[in-house]
């Protein structure tokens, strides 16, 4: 049986094993017959110009010899024989007349085996020609089906429009996805039933752009339901920049808009859970605090009274253990807040130098019980005005300084903050790196652990025996917060002999600030020896010294101070002399022969105070109470070497103001109305309002206290209002809007003038908020505090209200 041959030409499958390779070799062989025709040619013209100068040649040869002939008949006088010479001359003329035409006819002949040679060779370039095109074709008909065996393996609806919005190429995908056939939808305009989305822009064939794309999403109705198209129109030009025709492909995402929707979903329920959580912790922290405000505050009042030392050890166990279970939910508060991203920062005008001097103070109890140093340092350089969030910052340093506390036995903490390099400058606004370090002399953190220290419940004491406790909260909400303020923060450890935290920020520089050197420069040259067993509290002093000019030395304990004093009479190497209280004997003997006697400064916990007049007698010039605030030594020192009374106590400025009998000896008896719902509460707030000589009126609900607001407008008027914010019949915000829209009275005197202060277990931000934006001048979270009840009724007393007058609210 025969076989096809798939490669022959009478095969319309065929395709030649190379069509291009031999195209390529029939162009290469015409190329050469062409140049061997072209050199026949050339040999061919050389043969004809020859055959042409020949029978010229014998024409004039011939015609020269019958001249010659004639003449030489002429001379000779032979006419004779002229006739037989003739005949032979017409022989000769004829035979080369013969010649002449038999060389013309070869010439012809030859022209015209020329002119078929060329013609078989153009015959020949005309095949090469077709069989290229032929190729070419081909080709062309491969790639088209290439072309849209890759379109339609895409997946994507691709068409293709003219400028008239007919179709002119429509791909398999959209074929069955929109169930029409090739043939129908050619030449058709595409109008699919768009059930969502905006449709794409109309075409102009005038618009230039060389880049014109469009983008648009819709949900059409397709044969297999409603889909989701991503549609991408893609303007084709022509060589002039008109519009030609239109791309346009079509991704289905139905699969990526059913999880948008899903994780849309998913957000609204975590926001919701988020929410419910925030409000069941502000809920929980409501109704933990209220007791708790009870327990403190009963147990603060019970400490004020006359206690067996065994009932003072007893109470004293309860205050702290609420305390601390205080602060657990604090935490727990705040990393709610932050978590839920809820948190936001309250920049405000602050102070460094007060700053750590309120962190040190607020810690100095728990490290004089430790028998531990605790000091504090704002290094030279640090602007003193600037502005940030004073209440996080305390929080951060807070949680520092009070594990570095918790984690030492032996030597000490210090709290530093410097200046990191020169202000910068950002959108006209002045901003200053700082670095604040705390340091410590403690336990120390493992090198595997110190990656991990700033994770959520994490904590250097691991072990299930915990000797330390803690919720392992603090450090996380430390960092969090510090991200949050665009810083970095860090530590650096050694087991067994201390670590380092420190955090980085940026603080922006009050307009009005002016940066003060720390010490005057008044102590050039001045002596100063530290007798102390805290050593690092008195190497922080040394350096606030020297920055003044001051020459300073430090002495370990009392053997120290031997080494260094002089023996008998003789003259003192130093001019003023700071100690420990429990070295003041000893040192008073030391210093006895010393001419002339150095001054002398003592250092003691506050507690140690009962022995100040004791201090007086024995020649002390002054003391300082621990932590010692840097200005207070400089103050007593220059004041000493300038010969000018020493003040017996740190200035009434710094240390008297914040205490709460002293703001009770300076403000007068007021009128005070309590609505608070919760006896022990109120019998809280009424003790510590009464034993200040205040006048405290208790109603139970809102709607009591705006009927005695108006009572009093017609009788003996309240000085402040103390309102809890949860309360029966009527709670204290809209309590709140009652009174401030009661008339002002003369003189804004009237009920809405009086300042309203609220009492809230509440603490979070949104709830200072609402107590403001009700009409509230100022904000107490329970549990109540004595120092900062006494603060709040001095910032108020005699004052009246501004929210009603200025239409603003007061923080």
């Amino acid at each position: 049986m025969e076989t096809a041959d798939l490669n022959s030409p009478q095969n319309p499958r065929s395709k030649p094993p190379d069509k291009r390779g031999a195209a390529r070799d029939k162009a290469s062989s015409a190329r050469i017959v062409r140049a061997r025709i072209g050199a026949e040619g050339a040999t061919q013209n050389t043969d004809l110009s020859l055959t042409r100068a020949a029978s010229v040649v014998l024409v004039v040869g011939g015609v020269a010899a019958v001249g010659t002939l004639l003449l030489d008949l002429y001379l000779a006088g032979g006419l004779i024989r002229l006739d037989a010479r003739f005949t032979a001359v017409a022989a000769v003329f004829f035979a080369a007349i013969a010649a002449y035409g038999w060389l013309d006819q070869r010439r012809k002949v030859e022209r015209l085996n020329s002119q078929a040679e060329r013609l078989a060779k153009t015959t020949t370039e005309l095949e090469t020609g077709i069989e290229i095109l032929n190729d070419v074709n081909w080709e062309l008909r491969e790639s088209e089906e290439r072309y849209r065996g890759l379109v339609d393996s895409q997946g994507d609806v691709i068409i293709r429009r003219d400028k008239a919005g007919r179709l002119v190429f429509v791909n398999d995908v959209f074929c069955s996805t929109f169930g029409v056939h090739r043939d129908l939808a050619l030449g058709q305009s595409f109008e699919p039933t768009v059930l969502e989305g905006g449709g794409p822009k109309p075409v102009k064939s005038e618009t230039k752009s060389a880049t014109s794309r469009y983008r648009c999403d819709q949900r059409l109705l397709t044969v297999g339901g409603e889909r989701w198209f991503a549609w991408e129109d893609f303007v084709l030009r022509d060589a002039g920049g008109q519009l030609k025709e239109v791309q346009s492909v079509g991704r289905d995402i139905t699969e990526r808009k059913r999880a948008e929707a899903e994780i849309a979903i998913a957000r609204d329920q975590a926001e919701t859970a988020n929410s419910a959580k925030s409000m069941f912790l502000a809920t929980m922290s409501h109704e933990i605090r209220t007791p708790m405000n009870g327990i403190l505050g009963m147990a603060g009042l019970l400490l004020d009274t006359k206690l067996t030392p065994e009932q003072r050890t007893y109470t004293r166990a309860v205050k702290t253990s609420g305390d601390a279970l205080l602060n657990i939910i604090d935490e727990i508060l705040d990393y709610s807040k932050i978590e839920a991203g809820k948190m936001k920062l309250d920049p405000v005008p602050l102070d460094v130098s007060e700053l750590l001097r309120g962190v040190a103070e607020l810690l100095a109890p728990r490290a004089h019980e430790k028998n531990i140093d605790l000091g504090w340092l704002v290094h030279s350089g640090v602007p003193r005005h600037l502005i940030g969030d004073e209440k996080r910052l305390r929080q951060i340093l807070l949680n520092l300084a009070g594990n570095a506390t918790k984690f030492t036995e032996t030597g000490g903490v210090s709290i530093e903050a410097k200046r990191r390099g020169s202000p910068v400058s950002r959108d006209d606004t002045w901003y200053q790196p700082l670095r604040f370090l705390v340091r410590d002399t403690g336990i120390g953190i493992e090198e595997d652990a110190i990656v991990t220290v700033f994770e959520e419940f994490r904590q250097v004491d691991g072990a299930p025996s915990r000797k330390y406790g803690g919720t392992g909260l603090g450090l996380a909400i430390s960092k969090k917060i510090v991200t949050q303020m665009d810083g970095h923060i860090g530590l650096t450890s050694e087991v067994g002999k201390g670590s380092e935290f420190f955090f980085e920020i940026e603080l922006e520089i009050a307009k009005t600030d002016q940066t003060e050197a720390p010490v005057p420069a008044k102590l050039p040259g001045h002596r100063v020896l530290f007798v102390t067993e805290h050593r690092i509290e008195a190497e922080l002093m040394a350096k606030v010294l020297e920055w003044g000019g001051a020459i300073v030395s430090i002495a370990d304990g009392l053997h120290g101070a031997a080494m260094m004093l002089p023996s008998g009479r003789a003259a003192s190497p130093f001019d003023t002399i700071v100690f420990d209280l429990d070295m003041a004997a000893d040192l008073n003997t030391l210093i006895a022969q010393l001419m002339p006697r150095p001054r002398t400064i003592s250092l003691l916990a506050p507690e140690a105070r009962g022995r100040l007049e004791a201090l007086r007698k024995s020649g002390i010039d002054a003391y300082l109470l621990r932590p010692v605030r840097p200005p207070s030594l400089v103050t007593q020192i220059v004041g000493l070497a300038a010969d000018e009374p020493a003040p017996g106590d740190q200035p009434p400025s710094e240390d008297q103001s914040d205490t709460p009998d002293a703001a009770a000896k300076v403000q007068k008896q007021l009128r005070i109305l309590l609505a608070e719902d919760n006896e022990i509460n109120a019998m809280l707030a009424i003790a510590l309002l009464t034993r200040d000589g205040h006048e405290v009126v208790r109603v139970e609900d809102g709607r009591s206290a705006v009927e005695e607001m108006e009572t009093s407008a017609r009788g003996k008027p309240f000085d402040l209002v103390f309102m809890d914010v949860h309360m029966p019949e009527l709670d204290g915000l809209e309590a709140t809007r009652q009174i401030r829209a009661m008339p002002l009275g003369d003189k804004s005197q009237g009920p809405a003038a009086t300042p309203i202060v609220a009492l809230t277990a509440n603490a979070m931000a949104e709830d200072r908020d609402r107590c403001l934006a009700a009409g509230m001048d100022d904000y107490l979270p329970k549990p109540l505090e004595q120092a900062e009840l006494a603060r709040v009724v001095t910032k108020w007393a005699g004052q009246r209200s501004t929210v009603k007058a200025s239409g603003r609210l007061v923080a």
